[in-house]
């Protein structure tokens, strides 16, 4: 970022304060939570940012720290599956993680992608131990008239930050939503199935592809089914489903 970038951005974090989007307290610069464990240390010192703007950082502490520690941290022991592929999720699905999420979905809340994909990278790494590179991120993409309209896909931006946490990449060519759905939050589980049931299809090269599916929350799991459905069709073997949430198990 150049000097004008970065005075701006101090600029702009004087003029805008922060408030926890849990508890609404204004969000200091101090210590972490006591209760930290320290392998998560290092989130809350490293300067988590995004841009509104290219050449623009502006810091992404959605949540003060003692909201991120009482977000609910998954259960112990094996992940729960999802057509026989692993889910990983750092925290359970809870009323504080779904307002997170709709405020990343709904609100143009991106600076929200950054704390998650940091969760979710260090649930891959402790879950994979070392990240084989070869796999790729594969987000649930939008219909291109939601995206348009959102102005991005808050999947894609997870993945891509837990891409620059792993190294591992991104390919947002091997799936397509080819039918507009209804949300699924807003349906009881048996209506969603149907709902995305054909809404996805192949549109690249996947064959051989090892892949993990990234989503925003996996809730019943049918989205998340159905791309790997669609992939696993096309060739590509998934290695797991990553999310920042799931209610899978519970």
């Amino acid at each position: 970022m150049g000097t004008i970038g970065s005075f701006l951005s101090f600029l702009l974090a004087q003029i805008f304060n922060e408030y926890c989007l849990g508890c609404g307290a204004a969000i200091p610069s101090e210590p972490p939570p006591p209760n930290v464990t320290p392998r998560h240390q290092a989130f809350f010192t490293a300067e988590h940012t995004f841009s509104p703007v290219p050449g623009i950082g502006m810091p992404a502490s959605v949540l003060c720290g003692r909201c991120w520690m009482e977000l609910v941290p998954i259960f112990a022991g094996n992940p729960p599956e999802l057509e026989q592929v692993p889910v990983l999720a750092p925290f359970r699905t809870g009323p504080l993680l779904l307002k997170l999420v709709k405020y990343l979905k709904y609100s143009g809340g991106r600076s929200a992608a950054s704390g998650l994909s940091w969760w979710m990278a260090q649930k891959l790494i402790c879950s994979c131990n070392t990240v084989n590179k070869k796999i790729t991120l594969v987000p649930v993409p939008l219909h291109r008239s939601r995206r348009r309209r959102r102005g991005y896909n808050q999947a894609e931006l997870v993945a891509r930050g837990v891409s620059e946490l792993t190294g591992l990449g991104v390919r947002t060519d091997l799936i397509a939503r080819v039918r507009k759905t209804r949300s699924q939050a807003k349906l009881p589980p048996k209506g969603r199935k149907q709902n995305v049931a054909g809404a996805f299809r192949a549109s690249g090269e996947a064959g051989g592809t090892g892949f993990i599916l990234v989503d925003d929350i996996v809730t019943t799991g049918e989205t998340a089914g159905e791309c790997l459905g669609v992939l696993k069709d096309a060739g590509a073997s998934p290695m797991a489903v990553l999310a920042a949430g799931t209610s899978l198990g519970d």
